[in-house]
Formats: C-alpha cells, structure tokens, sequence
C-alpha cells in the first residue's frame, strides 16, 4: 500500500467540534500502523503541493481565487465547510499527495493507495 501523510494535514482543524477533526487523521495513522505492524507493507511517498493547474481539473477559478484569499484565516465556505489558517496549505498539500499517489499506481509502483488527507474536505 502507497500512503502520503504530512504534517501539515493537522494544520486543518476547526476551531469547535466538527466531524472533520484531527481525531480522525490520528485514528488513520494509527489503523496504519495497526496494518504495518501485522505485516502489511506500506511504502511512504512524498508529498507534495498540487499546482494551481492540477486543481483547476476539478474546480473552477473563482472557487481557487476564494480559497487563496481564504488562505491564513479562519472562515466558512458553506454550513458544513469550515477553514483554518492553515486549512489552504494543507489542502493543496494533500490534493498532490492524492496525485502522487495515482502517479504511483499509474507507474505500476502498487497495488493500493491511501492518504491520510483530513485536509481534503476544507478545499478538495
């Protein structure tokens, strides 16, 4: 299995409770180590930021000019979609960690992916 984590995915957090927290992330990381250490063979990619080009396949330039002068602060994009100051860094940081991986798989490099992305949902 392929997994891209970093730290700057815990730089994504609400400032109350939400169901996208870090408690999540930490229960990911450890069914990861839970899996290597039954054996499971898991083969750390490094991450990386998408480029404005790579998320603009997905969304649309006014929804990535928002995010940028989000960027640093704390502000919702809907009821649900909080952002943290660090939730756009860890965003783009996890969106390339989700290419790395399908460049990973693409290549013929594994049979598995996984990211340990909880930033995805604030800007994915």
């Amino acid at each position: 299995m392929h997994v891209v984590d970093d730290p700057l995915f815990d730089e994504h957090h609400a400032r109350g409770h939400h169901a996208e927290r870090p408690q999540r992330l930490e229960a990911a990381r450890r069914g990861l180590a839970h899996c290597t250490e039954q054996g499971m063979q898991a083969v750390k990619l490094a991450p990386r930021d998408a480029e404005d080009e790579e998320i603009l396949r997905a969304h649309d330039a006014a929804y990535l000019a928002e995010l940028s002068r989000l960027e640093g602060h704390w502000a919702t994009l809907d009821a649900d979609t909080y952002v943290s100051p660090g939730s756009v860094a860890a965003a783009r940081r996890a969106a390339g960690g989700a290419l790395a991986l399908v460049d990973a798989l693409l290549a013929g490099k594994g049979a598995g992916a996984a990211g340990a992305a909880g930033a995805a949902g604030a800007a994915g």
